[in-house]
């Protein structure tokens, strides 16, 4: 049996996980404690069968869902319906909205399937490039531009970007940036613009689009997301932020329960939800194991629910931030026409270790209108184009687009990204490569396997760069 996140139950998970600490239990706790300990895991599909019989508890939900009558909260094109309009993307909603979403779709999963006990696995895309068997064929196929063979490259889920993005330390870079709206945007961090968006990119047909839950795959894909989330805030002990424009934001009239009825929850709220009623099988992503949670003591889970509650102060803003350029272009498999360099004294300061994130950011980018390529960054090779290895000390990074102009009308200033360039630019220092400045090269690449069938040309309205301040705050540091 799931924890149930209202507000009650918060207050006495509270009291609960205080009593686990103490020396005896409080009375009331009991059963609360055990649904805590009980929690459903969600597994790898790495470490699943063909024939495990979550499969068929998948298959059984998925097909409640579809047999439900059209305008029935619990039917499958509704449950599609709330993502196409209410995801936000591109802000700091992002990750605790997704997380809310699969939370209460778990919940309808097993109310339907009538397995209490069922937890959603996640697609460890990092270990398993290619889109599980499960997925090719009966009610969990679905149309696709790739095919069962397809890989996903190493340089959207492989180790060295996967890892450069878990040692991230600020919460923005991390998993967007802030927005007063659940809508508004402001820019997509490293695990939303790189992993995410290029996974559904990949993927094509309704996961290219804001319909992307009409595909049975889009759940498994975004509880990797949430598993990279949770990992790191529990193992890697990095902590989301304390603005309360944050974590007293309010998800209003955007999901349903497991019996179909309408639910409101907090962000702060859905920080506990792996913790309190949920746990991930341990993993590898990139060079990292994750831990089980089954195995901390009781003090330390304690200490973990108030250091995630707490946050911290995150900066948002680049110091020193200076615009390199207006009015950019981007070809297809051609470097922008631009001397994007970078200040002299902001590398100097990224290297040593004062600044330890030099970031470009992109402003007004207009993206493709069928996603059908993605952008790589380059440091220093002018000549760099489609076909540059991301091999090369050069490569800096990358990332993708994940839109949908009907779920957005009206919306066309652009979107926003930052790239962490502090990875490529300590490479190419160890490889004698950096020189006395540095530029930025802009690639536009098409998606692997596919043409672009948009015109090739992508507008950006600014590029600058500036130093982002680390986050000192770390759970493994607090008493």
């Amino acid at each position: 049996m799931a924890f149930d996140f209202n507000r009650r139950s918060l207050i006495l998970s509270g009291a609960a996980l205080s009593a686990m600490a103490g020396t005896s239990l409080l009375g009331g706790c009991e059963s609360l404690l055990q649904k805590i300990q009980n929690r459903p895991t969600r597994r790898g599909t790495q470490s699943l069968s063909s024939t495990d019989p979550v499969w068929s508890v998948y298959r059984a939900a998925v097909s409640a869902m579809q047999a439900r009558q059209a305008g029935d909260a619990r039917n499958w094109t509704e449950q599609a319906r709330i993502h196409l309009d209410h995801c936000p993307h591109g802000n700091w909603f992002f990750l605790p909205w997704h997380r809310a979403y699969l939370f209460y779709f778990e919940q309808i999963c097993r109310e339907l399937s009538g397995d209490d006990g069922f937890a959603l696995p996640y697609w460890n895309w990092n270990q398993n490039r290619s889109i599980p068997a499960p997925f090719w064929s009966g009610v969990l196929n679905h149309p696709r531009s790739v095919n069962s063979s397809s890989t996903l490259p190493d340089s959207w889920v492989g180790d060295t970007v996967l890892n450069n993005i878990l040692a991230l330390t600020n919460f923005t870079q991390f998993a967007s940036g802030p927005s007063t709206t659940q809508r508004g945007f402001s820019f997509s961090g490293s695990l939303e613009a790189t992993p995410h968006n290029n996974v559904h990119g990949w993927t094509g047909g309704d996961m290219g689009t804001y319909w992307s839950p009409l595909d049975p795959i889009f759940w498994l894909h975004h509880c990797m997301i949430d598993c990279m989330w949770w990992h790191w805030n529990a193992d890697l002990g990095n902590p989301n932020t304390n603005d309360p424009g944050w974590s007293n934001f309010t998800f209003s009239n955007n999901f349903v329960d497991g019996n179909g009825n309408p639910v409101d929850i907090q962000v702060i709220s859905t920080v506990l939800m792996p913790l309190l009623s949920y746990r991930y099988e341990p993993c590898q992503i990139g060079g990292d194991t994750m831990l089980e949670m089954a195995r901390r003591d009781v003090a330390d889970a304690r200490r973990l629910r108030e250091f995630l509650e707490a946050g911290a102060e995150v900066p948002t803003r680049l110091d020193d931030s200076v615009v390199l350029d207006r009015g950019l272009v981007a070809m297809i498999g051609e470097p922008v026409r631009s001397e994007l360099v970078i200040p002299a004294e902001l590398a100097r300061q990224a290297l040593d270790g004062r600044a330890p994130h030099l970031v470009a950011e992109l402003e007004g980018v207009r993206p493709p209108a069928d996603e059908s390529f993605f952008v790589r960054v380059f440091l220093n090779l002018p000549e760099a184009n489609a076909q540059t290895s991301t091999d090369s000390p050069h490569y800096a990074g990358s990332f993708g687009f994940f839109e949908d102009p009907d779920a957005h009308a009206g919306h066309d200033a652009g979107r926003a990204f930052r790239v962490d360039l502090t990875p490529g630019l300590r490479r190419l220092s160890q490889a004698g490569r950096l020189g006395n400045a540095v530029a930025i090269q802009l690639v536009a690449v098409p998606m692997p396997g596919r043409e672009p069938v948009a015109a090739p040309a992508m507008p950006i309205q600014a590029v600058r760069a500036g130093l982002l301040p680390a986050v000192r705050t770390r759970f493994d540091e607090r008493e």
